[in-house]
């Protein structure tokens, strides 16, 4: 079903990621996984460096053009906003929010088209929650972010969307 498609799927070794990667090899589709935890067919990336993206995606290609972007990397943080540290605030935007604007912004300089680029948010984006406040502002980031490059990239035969 997937024949011919390159999927590159970032948080490849996370349980999201690695469910993913099964069903896309599973319906025949060619996979390049990365994380920032290695692993059996999982590459070291730091999504929150612009050369690890880069470098990431330059591999990626030497399998074959990049046809689909999985993003499923993220972190989870909760806690009451007046125990919750700056640095760790700046952390969770990092890798969700800032991780998703790299990745998206690579694969749209490198994606073959037809495409696609699939975020993974989270209702907490929508609707937030007490104690939840970096995580949810950082998944209505990863929401906005993905609604407004589907608009940019459209036209390209790009499709982008977040589930």
């Amino acid at each position: 079903m997937l024949t011919g498609r390159r999927v590159f799927i970032t948080g490849a070794s996370g349980t999201v990621g690695s469910a993913v990667r099964e069903a896309f090899e599973e319906q025949g589709a060619s996979v390049f996984g990365v994380d920032s935890k290695t692993g059996e067919l999982v590459t070291h990336c730091d999504i929150t460096s612009e050369s690890s993206i880069r470098i990431a995606f330059k591999n990626a290609q030497l399998g074959g053009a990049v046809t689909d972007v999985v993003h499923a990397a993220g972190v989870v943080s909760c806690g009451p906003v007046a125990d919750l540290s700056l640095d760790e605030f700046e952390r969770i935007i990092q890798v969700n929010l800032i991780g998703s604007f790299l990745v998206a912004r690579e694969a749209i300089r490198n994606i073959e088209q037809p495409g696609s680029i699939t975020f993974i948010s989270s209702q907490a984006g929508i609707k937030s929650g007490a104690y939840w406040s970096a995580y949810s502002a950082s998944k209505a980031g990863v929401l906005r972010l993905s609604e407004a490059l589907a608009q940019e990239v459209g036209s390209r035969l790009i499709r982008v969307n977040a589930v």
